[in-house]
């Protein structure tokens, strides 16, 4: 049965929104939402998609878990300072090159 929508293509209120089992896993869900990106965003999530042979949700929605993925740990790394104090410079030196080495960072 189709969750009814408003003519603003919002979910109305009180009304769950439609959700998607994906694969043979129950936990495993998805929700179709809708966003608004930079024209060059989805210029770039396209070029990707394509080049990946992948959709274009698969993208962005990998765009979307890097970025939690790297606050989750930016918040670990502030938690171990305030548990150990800082990294030391030495050791950051050796990060930061390495990273570099491998075109992590510039």
């Amino acid at each position: 049965m189709a969750v009814p929508r408003k003519a603003t293509g919002k979910t109305p209120r009180g009304v769950a929104p439609r959700v998607s089992r994906v694969g043979s896993y129950p936990e495993a869900t998805t929700q179709k939402v809708s966003v608004t990106l930079s024209r060059e965003s989805v210029e770039w999530g396209h070029e990707v998609a394509q080049r990946e042979g992948r959709s274009f949700s698969a993208v962005i929605a990998d765009a979307v878990d890097d970025v939690r993925r790297s606050r989750l740990m930016r918040e670990w790394l502030e938690e171990s300072e305030r548990k150990h104090g800082p990294i030391p410079k030495e050791v950051q030196d050796e990060v930061d090159a390495e990273l570099r080495a491998a075109g992590v960072i510039k």
